[in-house]
């Protein structure tokens, strides 16, 4: 009888439909393995728009390591000011389980080797991919996701404590490079985005 009931994606609202594309467009971008499923549900009423569960495969049939979604109204519902919001629950035991069957654990110190600053838009595309990019390579890499100010992002690198700072801003991305700092020196050079390299070797080197 589920099979044959309706499916929800097919009575999204353009708002939510349009949402709903961006969300899935960034997965994309990211090159998140995803998949559809049209019953998933939470246990709880107050979730808007998507909701999701992260999987690791190698755990077998137990293989959620985490649960969540976006509860836009909830802040407001139990008296705080209107504020979008996403959250998830995760299970340590099993994500401990999950890096472990991956050959990944974080590094017991130390900051990120370098914290990606974007000024939005493309850029921020840009800077998604490029994060992909270096991680691929081992590197430990932050980006901003949530359009804040420059100086607001150079805070968050200066917290994490990373050793450099990425800059991409239309100038960089017109001409297809990103702009190192050295967070020590305050030295700062530009690094061509079609051969990584050299770029990749003096962040290893952190």
């Amino acid at each position: 009888a589920l099979q044959e009931a309706p499916l929800i994606a097919d009575y999204l609202c353009p708002d939510c439909r349009e949402h709903f594309g961006e969300v899935k467009s960034l997965l994309d971008v990211l090159e998140i393995t995803y998949v559809i499923n049209p019953y998933l549900v939470r246990g709880f009423d107050y979730y808007t728009r998507t909701v999701f569960e992260v999987i690791c495969p190698e755990l077998g049939s137990q293989d959620a390591i985490g649960a969540g979604g976006r509860y836009d109204g909830l802040i407001e519902e139990i008296g705080g000011e209107p504020t979008p919001a996403v959250g998830f629950a995760v299970g340590v035991e099993r994500l401990l389980l999950a890096l472990q069957s991956q050959g990944k654990f974080a590094a017991d110190e130390g900051g990120p080797q370098a914290y990606l600053v974007h000024f939005g838009g493309e850029t921020k595309v840009k800077a998604a991919q490029l994060a992909l990019r270096l991680r691929k390579k081992g590197l430990w890499v932050e980006l901003d996701y949530l359009d804040r100010s420059i100086r607001a992002q150079m805070r968050a690198a200066n917290r994490l404590q990373a050793s450099y700072v990425l800059m991409l801003g239309e100038e960089e991305l017109a001409k297809n490079q990103v702009l190192l700092r050295d967070m020590a020196s305050g030295e700062e050079a530009p690094y061509s985005l079609e051969k990584l390299e050299q770029l990749i070797n003096v962040l290893g080197r952190v």
